[in-house]
């Protein structure tokens, strides 16, 4: 590695990066501002408790091995 290595990898993280990461925010907030943050929950069903059905897939989820 060179002096012109390290130059085009400043390049790229100065001149680069941002913009893409920019990008991808406003592409984010687009999306969001046309879809909505999340959906209307269903209503059809009795609602689910988190504890303690949900902590036990969330553990089991954990410690299983696929």
């Amino acid at each position: 590695m060179g002096v012109v290595t390290f130059a085009r990898f400043y390049a790229l993280h100065v001149l680069i990066l941002p913009q893409v990461i920019m990008s991808l925010i406003v592409f984010h907030v687009f999306l969001v501002r046309k879809h909505g943050v999340a959906p209307a929950p269903d209503e059809a069903g009795p609602p689910k408790r988190f504890f303690p059905e949900q902590v036990v897939k969330d553990v089991v989820a954990v410690f299983t091995r696929s």
